[in-house]
């Protein structure tokens, strides 16, 4: 929400992958998948991506710390509609085709709440971070700013 609490300081937003709806329903949902004995024996790769990736940070207590923010944000949401329609500057909202976090559905529906929104959908993309394509992706933030000035 820093566009609303630094207004004339930030020029353009780009996001990827942003989840907007984090209604309680949703949040137990994805709430119940942050369990690491069961992501060991399910998921044992994805694992140890996270541990690796957040280490030294253990396991349960990083999925534990997600669980939290999860339920925060699910209590009082930050990105409402009506937040988002007071946004004033641009905002690109971007997000993977395969992107099952953020959702190409929902992103699309919160991108239009922004009085200066755009979309897109970028093909062959999941949600992670580190599988997204950075060519590309520096290019649209870079398109993007570009044609805000």
């Amino acid at each position: 929400m820093a566009a609303l609490s630094s207004a004339g300081r930030i020029k353009t937003i780009t996001t990827l992958g942003t989840k907007f709806n984090w209604a309680p329903d949703t949040v137990a949902t994805e709430a119940r998948l942050l369990n690491a004995e069961t992501m060991r024996e399910k998921v044992p790769q994805f694992a140890a991506h996270l541990e690796q990736l957040h280490a030294p940070t253990p396991l349960p207590e990083l999925l534990n710390a997600t669980a939290d923010m999860m339920q925060a944000l699910g209590n009082a949401p930050l990105l409402t509609p009506e937040a988002l329609a007071s946004i004033a500057i641009p905002v690109q909202v971007l997000v993977g085709e395969l992107d099952k976090t953020a959702g190409v559905d929902a992103s699309q529906e919160y991108a239009a709440y922004l009085p200066h929104g755009t979309f897109e959908v970028i093909m062959n993309t999941p949600h992670p971070l580190e599988r997204v394509n950075p060519d590309l992706l520096a290019s649209r933030i870079i398109r993007f700013s570009e044609e805000q000035n």
